[in-house]
């Protein structure tokens, strides 16, 4: 139901960029959207302040629209937003043709369901709506019964649809927002042409006590904990004894042994960036029974990244390796086999055997250590995963100059690289010495001649992808013209 653009309407798009760009950077703003909605479009924004609030990320790039042209997701003083681990988007976009376009939950009330925008990180679903502020307009801004509403996903541009094709959808890989949202009348498609926005991940803490279980006469534990998106200075110990208490350093592998002589329970309270409180806690019993053989085995990196081969390190320890017995590797990872001697193991983590560069084979590989006096064998899995996938586009003010030349203005694009060079047929000297940054940049390169520009890029896998866009003096197109974008994975 979605024809394909034309190379000719991001020119279009890139006039309209540095428009939207220049009215983004114009002035200070200082009122809510809602409340500048009926400001001529060239005051509205002049006249907004937002700043992401601890545990949100911002999200980036352009939409397309047919009927309005080019949306932006960001600028100096705005961006849509996620603003919680559950996905609920918030903020503005902003049109230089409709305004702002809010992605505020309180917003969308009169919309047909009045249920905001969220993003389901698990299964990549967008659903929900937006509003463009201008809907409340009662003047030429807008057509008929138009309500500003616009829909993310519904019947007829079902989410998730990884294709581009559908609605709305979160591709969790590259971190990027796909496919087309539905705004009636005025707005008609809009198409997610580059959009970036990630979903935060939430706070963590994690609290580890080694071991669990000692005799009745009592001893020592090890209390080790990690943490993820967690206040600086924000953690206090507790314990049912009243032994473990004061603030916490956030991380602490190294640890704290702790004395008892009876069970208790130790706990840890910080607060996340998102400013809600998160606590674990850990059992530490004290019974007449024998300990049971313990043995750990951890990978770093838990996630295997291109590019290819897929590996990772193992290292295993136990804190009494001689009660272990007999051990063997087991599992899928290549080169993982054998038996360990328990002789030389090591304690704990600082000293642990480690295996490196072991081989991940499958999608999910699980690797083990099983001995015989081990109740369970020791087991951790690895997954496979690639780079976020990389992208230039190149653009030219103009594609035809008169005989003699002229001047054009080169412009790119890229996306999730890390590097760039340019090269030129024939060959360009002011071109082919530009040093692209990986980010968004423009040169004016003098052009007498039919010439082939190309920018190439490459990833930190070593994926490289590129684009030429060719440029034709006095009727006379380049050789090769019309060289479409390349990739080499």
């Amino acid at each position: 139901m979605f024809t394909t653009r034309k190379k000719n309407l991001i020119y279009v798009g890139i006039a309209l960029f540095v428009v939207g760009i220049a009215a983004v950077l114009s002035g200070s703003f200082t009122q809510s959207a809602r409340a500048t909605s009926h400001l001529p479009l060239q005051q509205q924004q002049n006249q907004l302040t937002q700043q992401l609030s601890p545990g949100e990320t911002g999200g980036s790039g352009w939409a397309w629209s047919d009927t309005i042209g080019w949306i932006s997701f960001s600028g100096s003083t705005y961006n849509v937003s996620v603003v919680n681990s559950s996905g609920d988007l918030s903020g503005y976009a902003w049109s230089s043709n409709i305004g702002w376009i809010s992605f505020n939950e309180n917003d969308v009330a009169s919309c047909p369901s009045g249920v905001g925008a969220n993003i389901d990180a698990s299964t990549g679903e967008v659903s929900g709506w937006i509003r463009a502020l201008s809907g409340d307009e009662p003047d030429a801004l807008r057509s008929g019964d138009w309500d500003g509403c616009i829909q993310l996903s519904g019947t007829n541009h079902s989410s998730p649809d990884l294709s581009g094709n559908g609605g709305v959808t979160y591709d969790k890989i590259n971190r990027k927002l796909v496919g087309f949202a539905w705004g009636s009348d005025v707005v008609g498609w809009i198409d997610l042409v580059d959009v970036s926005i990630s979903v935060p991940l939430g706070s963590s803490l994690n609290l580890v006590a080694n071991p669990l279980t000692l005799p009745s006469s009592g001893g020592t534990s090890l209390l080790t904990w990690m943490s993820r998106d967690i206040q600086v200075g924000s953690c206090t110990a507790s314990s049912t004894d009243g032994s473990w208490t004061g603030s916490r350093s956030e991380i602490d592998l190294v640890g704290e042994s702790v004395s008892l002589s009876q069970t208790t329970t130790y706990t840890l309270t910080c607060t996340g960036d998102d400013g809600l409180a998160i606590s674990d806690s850990v059992e530490v019993r004290v019974a007449d029974v024998m300990i049971p053989a313990t043995l750990f085995l951890i990978a770093n990196p838990s996630t295997a990244l291109l590019p290819a081969p897929f590996v990772t390190n193992l290292f295993w320890w136990s804190p009494d390796p001689s009660a272990l017995g007999t051990c063997q590797r087991g599992g899928g990872g290549i080169g993982w086999i054998g038996s360990i001697d328990t002789s030389t193991m090591g304690t704990n983590l600082f000293n642990a055997s480690p295996q490196s560069n072991v081989s991940v084979p499958f999608p999910q590989t699980s690797f083990s250590i099983n001995c015989t006096n081990l109740q369970f064998p020791a087991t951790v899995t690895v997954t496979q995963q690639a780079p976020a996938r990389p992208s230039v586009t190149l653009v030219s003010d103009t594609t035809s100059l008169p005989i003699g030349g002229g001047t054009a203005n080169l412009t790119w694009l890229p996306n999730n690289v890390n590097s760039c060079s340019t090269s030129s047929v024939p060959s360009h000297v002011a071109w082919n010495s530009v040093v692209p940054s990986p980010q968004i940049g423009t040169a004016s390169i003098g052009v007498t001649q039919p010439t082939n520009f190309t920018i190439e890029c490459t990833n930190n896998a070593g994926q490289t992808v590129g684009d030429t866009v060719g440029i034709s003096v006095g009727g006379i197109e380049p050789s090769g013209a019309g060289i479409p974008i390349f990739e080499e994975f």
